[in-house]
Protein backbone atom coordinates (compact mmCIF):
# COMPACT_ATOMS: atom_id res chain seq x y z
CA UNK A 1 0.00 0.00 0.00
CA UNK A 2 2.94 2.39 0.47
CA UNK A 3 3.47 2.49 -3.30
CA UNK A 4 -0.09 3.67 -3.99
CA UNK A 5 -0.08 7.27 -5.23
CA UNK A 6 -1.64 9.78 -2.89
CA UNK A 7 -1.19 12.61 -5.38
CA UNK A 8 -1.49 12.89 -9.16
CA UNK A 9 -0.17 15.98 -10.91
CA UNK A 10 -0.15 17.01 -14.58
CA UNK A 11 -0.69 19.85 -17.05
CA UNK A 12 -3.29 20.12 -19.77
CA UNK A 13 -4.16 22.49 -22.59
CA UNK A 14 -7.48 22.63 -24.42
CA UNK A 15 -7.92 23.53 -28.09
CA UNK A 16 -10.03 26.55 -27.23
CA UNK A 17 -13.73 27.18 -26.95
CA UNK A 18 -15.85 24.26 -28.20
CA UNK A 19 -17.91 24.95 -31.29
CA UNK A 20 -21.05 23.31 -29.93
CA UNK A 21 -22.93 23.64 -26.66
CA UNK A 22 -22.39 21.61 -23.52
CA UNK A 23 -19.95 18.69 -23.64
CA UNK A 24 -17.52 16.91 -21.32
CA UNK A 25 -14.19 15.15 -21.66
CA UNK A 26 -12.18 12.85 -19.42
CA UNK A 27 -8.75 14.13 -18.35
CA UNK A 28 -7.90 11.26 -16.02
CA UNK A 29 -9.53 8.15 -14.62
CA UNK A 30 -8.68 4.85 -12.97
CA UNK A 31 -9.82 1.31 -13.64
CA UNK A 32 -12.05 1.65 -10.55
CA UNK A 33 -13.83 4.71 -11.99
CA UNK A 34 -12.21 7.58 -10.12
CA UNK A 35 -12.76 10.33 -12.71
CA UNK A 36 -11.48 13.82 -13.45
CA UNK A 37 -13.82 15.35 -16.00
CA UNK A 38 -13.55 18.67 -17.83
CA UNK A 39 -16.84 20.05 -19.11
CA UNK A 40 -17.92 23.10 -21.07
CA UNK A 41 -21.29 24.48 -20.00
CA UNK A 42 -21.89 26.19 -23.34
CA UNK A 43 -21.34 29.79 -22.19
CA UNK A 44 -21.21 30.79 -25.86
CA UNK A 45 -19.48 33.49 -27.78
CA UNK A 46 -21.85 36.38 -27.14
CA UNK A 47 -24.18 37.69 -24.48
CA UNK A 48 -27.19 37.73 -26.82
CA UNK A 49 -28.34 36.68 -30.25
CA UNK A 50 -28.81 40.17 -31.71
CA UNK A 51 -26.37 41.95 -34.00
CA UNK A 52 -23.76 43.77 -31.94
CA UNK A 53 -23.87 41.42 -28.98
CA UNK A 54 -20.75 41.57 -26.84
CA UNK A 55 -18.59 38.52 -26.13
CA UNK A 56 -19.66 36.74 -22.97
CA UNK A 57 -16.86 37.35 -20.41
CA UNK A 58 -17.21 33.73 -19.23
CA UNK A 59 -17.09 32.10 -22.66
CA UNK A 60 -13.71 30.44 -21.88
CA UNK A 61 -14.84 29.04 -18.53
CA UNK A 62 -15.30 25.35 -17.91
CA UNK A 63 -15.86 23.07 -14.98
CA UNK A 64 -13.36 20.54 -13.67
CA UNK A 65 -14.92 17.76 -11.56
CA UNK A 66 -13.12 15.16 -9.48
CA UNK A 67 -15.50 12.27 -8.85
CA UNK A 68 -13.77 9.84 -6.45
CA UNK A 69 -16.72 7.41 -6.32
CA UNK A 70 -18.73 6.81 -9.49
CA UNK A 71 -21.62 5.35 -7.48
CA UNK A 72 -22.01 8.78 -5.87
CA UNK A 73 -21.30 11.36 -8.64
CA UNK A 74 -22.96 14.15 -6.66
CA UNK A 75 -20.06 13.86 -4.19
CA UNK A 76 -17.42 15.66 -6.19
CA UNK A 77 -14.84 18.41 -5.94
CA UNK A 78 -15.57 21.06 -8.58
CA UNK A 79 -13.65 24.05 -9.96
CA UNK A 80 -14.87 26.68 -12.45
CA UNK A 81 -12.06 28.56 -14.28
CA UNK A 82 -11.25 29.71 -17.87
CA UNK A 83 -9.86 26.31 -18.90
CA UNK A 84 -10.77 26.91 -22.55
CA UNK A 85 -8.40 29.88 -23.04
CA UNK A 86 -5.86 27.63 -24.86
CA UNK A 87 -3.32 28.14 -22.07
CA UNK A 88 -1.59 25.48 -19.97
CA UNK A 89 -3.32 24.50 -16.71
CA UNK A 90 -1.70 22.59 -13.86
CA UNK A 91 -3.80 20.12 -11.88
CA UNK A 92 -3.12 18.39 -8.58
CA UNK A 93 -5.34 15.70 -7.09
CA UNK A 94 -4.44 14.94 -3.47
CA UNK A 95 -5.80 12.14 -1.31
CA UNK A 96 -5.28 12.50 2.45
CA UNK A 97 -7.18 9.78 4.26
CA UNK A 98 -10.71 9.98 2.89
CA UNK A 99 -10.42 13.66 1.88
CA UNK A 100 -9.77 14.40 -1.80
CA UNK A 101 -8.60 17.87 -2.80
CA UNK A 102 -8.51 19.16 -6.36
CA UNK A 103 -6.29 22.13 -7.28
CA UNK A 104 -6.08 23.90 -10.64
CA UNK A 105 -3.83 26.86 -11.45
CA UNK A 106 -2.15 28.55 -14.38
CA UNK A 107 0.83 30.85 -14.67
CA UNK A 108 0.90 34.13 -16.55
CA UNK A 109 3.83 36.03 -17.98
CA UNK A 110 4.15 39.64 -16.83
CA UNK A 111 7.03 40.94 -18.96
CA UNK A 112 9.91 42.28 -16.88
CA UNK A 113 8.37 40.94 -13.67
CA UNK A 114 8.53 37.34 -14.91
CA UNK A 115 5.91 34.71 -14.23
CA UNK A 116 3.24 34.67 -11.59
CA UNK A 117 0.34 32.42 -10.68
CA UNK A 118 -2.78 33.60 -12.49
CA UNK A 119 -6.13 31.92 -11.99
CA UNK A 120 -6.33 29.41 -9.17
CA UNK A 121 -8.94 27.45 -7.28
CA UNK A 122 -9.32 24.38 -5.10
CA UNK A 123 -12.15 22.19 -3.90
CA UNK A 124 -12.39 19.21 -1.53
CA UNK A 125 -14.74 16.32 -0.99
CA UNK A 126 -15.01 13.51 1.52
CA UNK A 127 -16.90 10.63 -0.11
CA UNK A 128 -18.45 7.75 1.74
CA UNK A 129 -15.70 5.30 0.68
CA UNK A 130 -12.04 5.29 -0.36
CA UNK A 131 -12.30 1.92 -2.12
CA UNK A 132 -12.29 3.28 -5.67
CA UNK A 133 -8.95 5.05 -5.15
CA UNK A 134 -7.33 2.39 -2.95
CA UNK A 135 -8.25 -0.52 -5.24
CA UNK A 136 -7.12 1.13 -8.48
CA UNK A 137 -4.31 -0.55 -10.40
CA UNK A 138 -4.42 1.42 -13.69
CA UNK A 139 -4.57 5.07 -14.71
CA UNK A 140 -5.96 6.44 -17.95
CA UNK A 141 -4.95 9.92 -19.10
CA UNK A 142 -7.01 11.69 -21.78
CA UNK A 143 -9.43 8.78 -21.75
CA UNK A 144 -11.79 7.13 -19.36
CA UNK A 145 -12.60 3.70 -18.08
CA UNK A 146 -16.07 5.07 -17.35
CA UNK A 147 -17.11 6.63 -20.68
CA UNK A 148 -15.96 7.05 -24.26
CA UNK A 149 -15.42 10.80 -23.91
CA UNK A 150 -11.71 11.23 -24.57
CA UNK A 151 -9.84 14.49 -24.04
CA UNK A 152 -9.08 16.59 -27.11
CA UNK A 153 -6.03 18.67 -26.26
CA UNK A 154 -2.51 18.25 -24.90
CA UNK A 155 -1.07 16.78 -21.70
CA UNK A 156 2.41 16.99 -20.19
CA UNK A 157 4.41 16.37 -17.01
CA UNK A 158 2.38 13.47 -15.59
CA UNK A 159 3.54 12.70 -12.04
CA UNK A 160 2.58 10.53 -9.11
CA UNK A 161 3.56 11.04 -5.47
CA UNK A 162 3.23 8.46 -2.70
CA UNK A 163 2.28 11.24 -0.27
CA UNK A 164 -0.15 14.13 -0.67
CA UNK A 165 1.75 17.09 -2.10
CA UNK A 166 1.80 20.47 -0.34
CA UNK A 167 0.27 23.45 -2.10
CA UNK A 168 3.61 25.31 -2.01
CA UNK A 169 5.28 22.43 -3.88
CA UNK A 170 2.42 22.50 -6.37
CA UNK A 171 2.94 26.25 -6.82
CA UNK A 172 6.57 25.59 -7.80
CA UNK A 173 5.32 23.10 -10.40
CA UNK A 174 2.77 25.61 -11.74
CA UNK A 175 5.54 28.16 -12.23
CA UNK A 176 8.09 25.68 -13.62
CA UNK A 177 7.03 22.35 -15.12
CA UNK A 178 10.58 21.05 -14.60
CA UNK A 179 10.37 21.55 -10.83
CA UNK A 180 10.68 18.27 -8.93
CA UNK A 181 10.33 19.67 -5.42
CA UNK A 182 8.68 17.43 -2.85
CA UNK A 183 7.21 18.44 0.51
CA UNK A 184 10.62 18.79 2.18
CA UNK A 185 14.35 18.60 1.36
CA UNK A 186 15.36 15.46 -0.55
CA UNK A 187 11.74 14.20 -0.61
CA UNK A 188 11.35 13.89 -4.37
CA UNK A 189 13.70 10.89 -4.88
Amino acid sequence: SSSKPQAVEFRFQTRGIPTSGYYSQSLWSTDTFVNLILSYPGSGYSSGSYSGSVVNPYNQYGKLDLIPDYTSPQTSASIYLPFFNEGWWSVLVNKQGSVYTLYAKNSIYEGQDGNTIGFQASSSTDPFTEDSWNNATKSYFASSSYSAKTFSGSLQELRYYTVALSESSFNDYVMNGSSTRGNYANATP
